[in-house]
C-alpha cells in the first residue's frame, strides 16, 4: 500500500507542526466567534466580506470548531490535513475512472507527492486557510458527481450542484467550480436533449 505513505507522511509533518496559538487572520475572526458561542450569533458576520470574498462556510466551519475545543488550532489543521487527503483519494479515484482502470502504484505515489506536497507549508498548518482545502474538496466531489456515475443523473447532478455552491461558500475561487462544471457537463454527456437540459439547469 505504498500509495498510503504520502498521506502518512503529511498528516505526521503537520501533527509535528501544527501551531497553537491564534496567528494572523485568526485573530479577525475571534469576536464574531465569541459572540456566537455566548449565544449572540451576528448572522451578517457570517455573509460579510473578509477582503474581496465572502467567506461563510469557513466562518462556520471555525465556529464549530470553538464549540468543540475552543479553537485549539492544532485540532483544525489536523482536520484541515485529513480534508486535504479525502480530497487525494478523490484525486485517485477519478485518475483510475480516466484511465479506464490503469493507475500503477509509481503513478499514485507520484499524485501523492504533488498533491500533498510540503512546499505549501504555512497552507498545511495554518487552521484559517481552510477555506482552500474545502474550494478542493468541493471541486473534486463536484467533478465525480458528474463524471463517475452512469445513473441515475438527476440525484448525482443535484450532488454536483451542492458541492459547487459549497465550493463557492468557502472562498472566492471556488467560484471557478461553476465553469468547469458546465465544461464537464459539455465533454461528458452524449450530445442531445439530455445534455441540454442538464447544461441549462446547470447554467440557472
Amino acid at each position: 500500500m505504498l500509495f498510503r505513505s504520502a498521506p502518512g507522511l503529511y498528516l505526521a509533518y503537520v501533527i509535528h507542526f501544527a501551531r497553537v496559538p491564534i496567528y494572523a487572520d485568526e485573530w479577525h475572526v475571534l469576536p464574531g466567534l465569541s459572540s456566537a458561542i455566548r449565544g449572540n450569533p451576528d448572522l451578517g458576520w457570517f455573509w460579510s466580506q473578509y477582503g474581496e470574498p465572502r467567506i461563510p462556510l469557513v466562518r462556520l466551519y471555525l465556529l464549530v470548531f470553538a464549540w468543540l475545543d475552543h479553537l485549539n488550532n492544532r485540532h483544525i489543521a489536523i482536520a484541515n490535513a485529513c480534508v486535504q487527503i479525502a480530497c487525494y483519494f478523490l484525486v485517485l479515484l477519478l485518475a483510475k475512472r480516466y484511465l479506464n482502470g490503469r493507475l500503477g502504484p509509481l503513478a499514485a505515489i507520484a499524485v501523492g507527492m504533488i498533491w500533498l506536497s510540503l512546499v505549501n507549508t504555512e497552507n498545511a498548518v495554518w487552521a484559517f486557510d481552510i477555506g482552500w482545502f474545502l474550494v478542493n474538496l468541493g471541486f473534486l466531489v463536484m467533478v465525480a458527481a458528474l463524471a463517475l456515475p452512469d445513473a441515475p443523473r438527476r440525484c448525482w447532478s443535484a450532488l454536483a450542484i451542492t458541492a459547487a455552491v459549497f465550493a463557492s461558500l468557502a472562498w472566492i475561487h471556488g467560484l471557478f467550480v461553476w465553469p468547469v462544471g458546465a465544461l464537464c457537463i459539455w465533454w461528458m454527456r452524449a450530445p442531445g436533449r439530455s445534455r441540454r437540459n442538464e447544461l441549462l439547469t446547470w447554467i440557472f
